[in-house]
């Protein structure tokens, strides 16, 4: 059955009819429960505020710790301990008998929200190291047959002339595993397009870091290699591997 945008109806026979009490209860009681919640907090904070901060600190640090492991991203932390300020505020509201809600539910429900968001943004890491890493394979499985030129004739046939070169490729074995792959060599002016935004330096670490680019014996990222018909050329040498989809 379909609920629309709810999960669970509460007992009502549609997703339209909870929208509908939705609608009545707020215009009945349109602000309510926030006087209700204002009042009780205020009188916490005239009594002891330092102690109803501090409930409010532990709360929330305790949603971040649960939701957001060790080494997640700066913004996931700060959007988790956002998220953890409305699931602290609804537990009070709750325990003071603002809200009909038995313990843990609103940490639950704001639980739900948080990983949804989560799961739209693509993980706990830093949002521009996915982004880079999607544009990267994206562009190689764009490109990768079209605008590199094979190697060490394991294609036959007539040549097919490469538009808009943007390096070459061979076919190899991978390590470890029956398999070939393809690795391809990318010019410089190639690798600025493959990473779209992103700074190159920074790029070309990060791709490393991920197995995407290998680093020479001299340690450059960026390499001279003499390649067929082409002479010594400047490039940056993506390696054969297990996933590739070229």
């Amino acid at each position: 059955m379909n609920n629309g945008i709810y999960e669970t109806l509460h007992g009502l026979e549609s997703g339209a009819a909870l929208s509908d009490h939705f609608r009545l209860a707020t215009s009945q009681n349109h602000g309510t429960p926030l006087r209700a919640f204002l009042d009780v907090l205020a009188r916490d904070l005239n009594t002891d505020s330092n102690q109803t901060r501090q409930a409010f600190l532990r709360a929330i640090k305790a949603f971040v710790d649960d939701v957001a492991p060790a080494g997640s991203d700066g913004q996931v932390m700060r959007v988790a301990a956002r998220f953890g300020l409305l699931a602290a505020a609804g537990e009070y509201a709750a325990r003071h008998g603002v809200l009909p809600w038995p313990e843990g539910e609103a940490t639950w429900g704001i639980r739900e929200c948080f990983n949804a968001w989560l799961q739209r943004r693509g993980g706990h890491g830093p949002l521009e190291v996915k982004t880079l890493l999607e544009t990267f394979e994206g562009w190689l499985q764009t490109h990768g047959e079209a605008r590199f030129t094979p190697m060490d004739g394991e294609f036959k046939g007539p040549a097919r002339p490469v538009i808009n070169r943007a390096g070459f490729r061979r076919s190899v074995a991978v390590a470890m595993s029956e398999d070939s792959g393809m690795e391809f060599f990318i010019f410089p002016a190639a690798f600025r397009e493959a990473i779209g935004t992103a700074e190159p330096r920074w790029a070309a670490r990060v791709l490393v870091d991920h197995g995407w680019l290998s680093v020479h014996k001299n340690g450059d990222i960026c390499q001279l290699k003499k390649l067929p018909g082409a002479g010594a050329c400047r490039i940056y040498h993506a390696p054969a591997r297990l996933d590739d989809d070229f």
